[in-house]
């Protein structure tokens, strides 16, 4: 399974105090806004989050709360995931299921390609000193060969199952 959480921007915080009142912090996102705030009413110092589709929404009815924690941190988490929640919903999850594999297709075709570049170099290189009976190589070119033979079976291997249609 994919997290997809991990695609979502962080929400970026501010100080949204303006002199006086709680402590308060707001953040902007694609969905609206985010709000943390100090509840000055409660004894035990509990922190809010709350979202709204405008600014001007937060202390009315037409700010939803999210949740009511004991910290900063915990309240700018609980924005977080919501956000996240959000974005995440709108996806189409099968594209996205799509767009995964075939980035995963594509990084084993790029391996294949860069195996089988990397074995001919070595290949062409160990005949040229072979060719120039160079005794200090200590390279075997019948030896590369065949290994630069095995990594162009391999890289063919790859490719063929990157034309396969996955299963599911």
């Amino acid at each position: 399974m994919i997290d997809l959480t991990k695609l979502v921007r962080k929400l970026e915080w501010e100080d949204a105090r303006s002199g006086w009142g709680p402590e308060t912090y707001e953040a902007y996102a694609a969905t609206g806004f985010y709000q943390v705030f100090t509840d000055e009413d409660s004894s035990a110092g509990a922190i809010f989050t709350e979202f709204a589709v405008d600014r001007v929404q937060f202390g009315t009815i037409h700010a939803r709360a999210i949740a009511r924690v004991g910290s900063f941190p915990e309240a700018k988490a609980t924005a977080q995931a919501d956000y996240a929640a959000r974005i995440i919903a709108a996806l189409d999850g099968d594209a996205v299921a799509a767009m995964v594999r075939e980035a995963r297709v594509n990084a084993l075709r790029e391996a294949a390609a860069i195996a089988r570049n990397r074995w001919a170099i070595c290949k062409e290189h160990a005949d040229h000193l072979y060719e120039l009976d160079y005794p200090e190589a200590k390279i075997d070119s019948k030896t590369v060969s065949a290994k630069g033979d095995e990594a162009e079976s391999i890289s063919d291997e790859i490719l063929a199952l990157t034309n396969k249609e996955p299963q599911t």
